[in-house]
């Protein structure tokens, strides 16, 4: 009895270890996606979902549409426009215009990889302006 005991306090303590994770900025629960190796770049949960370099405690972009990750770039579609976030250098590249960015980039903005922020449905206007559920107008519909 007293061996099983010490066994599972053994194998609780590896899972304590090996489970918590260590970041320089904590995401909280109110982050809905983080990135980078210490959590530098976070997306919150509260609407509009803005993206926050946490360690300059600037506002990247307002509010987050839609992103999508591979191994060195987080891509994200929002209000700023399109961004690109290259994890290896810790810095970032922004732009509403797509042909600022290279060719590559291009091919991941165009592709069904990203992962939804939130549900948009978007009413239109008799003015050709369309106003999202959140209450903002915006020029264009996105294509999502």
């Amino acid at each position: 009895m007293r061996k099983c005991f010490g066994f599972i306090v053994l194998i609780g303590a590896i899972f304590l270890l090996i489970g918590c994770k260590e970041y320089k900025y904590n995401p909280g629960r109110d982050t809905l996606a983080y990135f980078g190796n210490e959590a530098k770049y976070q997306i919150w949960r509260i609407e509009p979902y803005p993206l926050e370099d946490m360690e300059s405690k600037e506002i990247i972009d307002d509010g987050v549409y839609r992103y999508a990750k591979n191994e060195d770039n987080v891509y994200i579609i929002g209000m700023e426009g399109y961004t690109v976030i290259n994890l290896n250098k810790n810095e970032y590249k922004q732009s509403k215009e797509l042909e600022t960015f290279n060719e590559s980039d291009i091919e991941v903005f165009e592709s069904n990889k990203f992962k939804e922020v939130s549900d948009k449905e978007y009413i239109k206007l008799p003015i050709e302006k369309f106003i999202d559920n959140r209450g903002y107008y915006i020029e264009n519909k996105p294509n999502y």
